[in-house]
């Protein structure tokens, strides 16, 4: 995504976030795996939502697992202003998410719901390393995004109205990324959502799990 496609994202984003929130306020087809990220959850973990939006997976964990620490990053500011509003035991940062190596922490739970259609399938290959770089081992790693062949990729008209690039990544070149990126599957769903277009978008809801780290260590035989 370049840099003009990501500056009007951003502020396509900023200008409808109240509207955002209130579209994804009551969305509940999402809510099994949003229960399962959350399960496989430490007590006391410490939780990135990459491209947070207006902090609706955000209080779907903390109204689960008030234990947990949630960071929410967007590159909305006022995406952030709304979901510190709605989630005000949570931390929330003007971020990029295509930057996690960037805050300089680590977790035990990343979840990215829907912010892989805003990038590139460089950046979201990009995003996966990240990730695995910034868990712990045994780490969580979640995501939701349209499946769909990289050259469907275009401008679309989305549920406000509004044109964007729109980017599609299909299911077998993201697990791929996955299994070479030091993670194991979890769970794979899909979901079939209507669009605003009476069209239905083949929702792609992935979990898995950072392995162990390598010792270095060698082991004699005899």
């Amino acid at each position: 995504m370049d840099y003009a496609t990501s500056a009007l994202a951003i502020e396509r984003f900023d200008r409808r976030a109240v509207e955002y929130r209130e579209k994804v306020a009551n969305v509940t087809r999402y809510d099994d795996m949003n229960a399962l990220f959350c399960d496989l959850l430490p007590q006391g973990g410490q939780v990135l939502d990459a491209a947070c939006g207006p902090g609706n997976i955000t209080k779907f964990l903390l109204a689960r697992r008030p234990d947990l620490h949630v960071l929410g990053i967007d590159l909305a500011p006022r995406m952030i202003e709304v979901a510190s509003v709605e989630n005000p035991s949570a931390e929330f940062l003007v971020r990029d998410c295509r930057d996690l190596r960037g805050l300089g922490r680590r977790f035990h739970g990343i979840v990215c719901a829907f912010g892989f259609p805003y990038l590139s399938a460089a950046e979201v290959d990009a995003f996966i390393a990240d990730a695995g770089a910034t868990l712990h081992d045994g780490g969580i790693l979640y995501f939701s995004t349209v499946d769909g062949p990289t050259e469907a990729s275009g401008v679309v008209k989305v549920s406000f109205g509004d044109r964007i690039y729109f980017h599609y990544h299909p299911e077998v070149r993201l697990l791929q990324q996955l299994d070479e990126r030091v993670f194991e599957i979890v769970d794979v769903r899909h979901r079939n959502t209507p669009g605003p277009d009476g069209t239905t978008a083949p929702d792609l809801l992935v979990v898995a799990r950072r392995r162990q780290r390598s010792t270095g260590r060698t082991v004699a035989t005899v």
